[in-house]
């Protein structure tokens, strides 16, 4: 049986997606997770990277948290290897309020993982409402 349980005591999380895939291209597959956070003043989107190398325990390799503009949501993410190196991409899409012209748009973006990096946005795509 497989339990996952996020929380924290200074804002509330909300889980939408998790995949399994070697991000770091060790030969081992992490556990990537994605939602979304808020606090007093905005939504933020996360992606946290955690193991299980011990069948009986997660543990954290590092998370990352973003907003775009106003609030911002992961609706989905998806983990391969899309470039072939043996490292799987993770590539998110999701929706934000734009502060500026006031209407929810959309957006996709890239990521890669690494523990002597952590998380890095590679590319980010600004879609329409």
């Amino acid at each position: 049986m497989f339990f996952l349980q996020a929380y924290d005591s200074a804002s509330n999380f909300w889980i939408n997606s998790v995949d399994v895939e070697d991000v770091d291209g060790d030969g081992l597959n992490e556990i990537v997770i994605s939602g979304y956070c808020w606090g007093y003043d905005s939504i933020y989107m996360f992606i946290s990277i955690g193991s299980n190398i011990n069948p009986n325990e997660i543990f954290w390799m590092g998370s990352y948290t973003w907003i775009i503009s106003g609030d911002s949501y992961i609706y989905s993410i998806d983990v391969e290897d899309i470039e072939g190196d043996g490292k799987a991409e993770i590539l998110a899409v999701g929706y934000y309020f734009n502060v500026e012209t006031y209407a929810w748009l959309n957006y996709e973006a890239a990521l890669s993982w690494s523990l002597t990096t952590g998380l890095i946005v590679e590319n980010v795509n600004l879609g329409e409402s």
